[in-house]
C-alpha cells in the first residue's frame, strides 16, 4: 500500500471476497465510506442569477487587485453598490463562500469512523496502477464505470487504494469486482512524523492527517524536534487470497 495524503486519502482494504469470507463481512455501499453530511447555511441558493454573476465579477476584481491583470476600481465599486442596494453584504457572502468550500472539502475527504475496524465488502471497478504479468498488483477501486478515465475522479473518500502482492487478473476495466477486508485507522493528533512503507515510499505526516491501511508492513520515525502524538486503532485480521479459477 502506498500512503495517500489526507486530501487524497482513500479508505484502504485488501483481500478479495469469496464465499467463506462473504458470510463474515459486512456489505457496505460507497455512501457508507463518508460521514453523514453536515448541514450549513447556503445563502446563495436564494440569490438571482444576476446577483450571483455580480458577486462572481466582484470577487474576480478583488482577487485581481495588485496583479498584472489590473482592474478598474470604479467597476468594483459599482458592483458592490448594486449588491448593497439589493440588501446584500458582499463581504459576508464571500466569507460564507469560504466556509462552504471548507465544509465541502471536509465532506469529500472525511471518512466514516463507524465502519473503521469492521470487515467489509465493497463492490467497484478496478483501475490498475501497477500491472505485472497481466495482473494488477496495485489499483484503485472506483464506484462508477470509467471514473478517473473518462470522467473526473470521485471525491477522495470515494476511492479505495488497494495493493495485493498476489495480483488480480485484469479481465477488463468494465468488469466489477468485490474487495473485502478490515479497515484500520491511524490519526495524527499533534506534531510531525515520517511513515515508511514496504515499497520504499516515505511520507511526512502532520496534525490532522489520517492513515487507513490493512496489514501493510510499515515503520514510524520522528526525526523532528517536537514529540508526535498518534491515535491508533488496531484490529486483528487474516488476509485472504484470490481464488484461482
Amino acid at each position: 500500500m502506498k500512503f495517500l495524503k489526507q486530501l487524497t486519502i482513500a479508505v484502504t482494504a485488501c483481500g478479495f471476497a469469496f464465499p467463506g469470507l462473504a458470510s463474515e463481512s459486512r456489505v457496505i455501499g460507497w455512501q457508507d465510506l463518508a460521514p453523514e453530511p453536515v448541514a450549513y447555511d447556503n445563502p446563495f441558493s436564494a440569490l438571482s442569477p444576476e446577483q450571483l454573476q455580480d458577486l462572481r465579477k466582484l470577487l474576480h476584481l478583488q482577487q485581481a487587485q495588485g496583479t498584472s491583470e489590473g482592474t478598474d476600481p470604479s467597476e468594483a465599486a459599482a458592483l458592490r453598490a448594486a449588491l448593497e442596494a439589493d440588501g446584500l453584504d458582499p463581504d459576508a457572502l464571500f466569507e460564507q463562500r469560504r466556509i462552504i468550500i471548507e465544509k465541502r472539502r471536509e465532506q469529500a475527504t472525511a471518512t466514516n469512523d463507524a465502519i473503521l475496524g469492521q470487515t467489509v465488502r465493497l463492490p467497484g471497478y478496478l483501475l490498475p496502477l501497477e500491472i505485472n504479468a497481466q495482473k494488477a498488483m496495485e489499483f484503485l477501486l472506483v464506484p462508477t464505470l470509467g471514473a478517473c478515465i473518462h470522467t473526473p475522479p470521485p471525491p477522495p473518500n470515494q476511492l479505495v487504494h488497494v495493493r495485493y502482492p498476489d495480483g488480480v487478473a485484469v479481465k477488463g476495466l468494465y468488469t466489477p469486482i468485490w474487495v473485502s477486508g478490515p479497515l484500520l485507522s491511524e490519526y495524527i493528533v499533534s506534531g510531525r512524523c515520517l511513515l515508511e512503507l514496504d515499497d520504499g515510499v516515505t511520507s511526512e505526516l502532520g496534525s490532522g492527517d489520517t492513515v487507513i491501511q490493512n496489514g501493510t508492513r510499515h515503520a514510524w520515525r520522528n526525526p523532528f524536534a517536537e514529540p508526535c502524538v498518534i491515535v491508533v486503532a488496531l484490529v486483528g485480521a487474516q488476509h485472504d487470497r484470490v481464488p484461482h479459477d
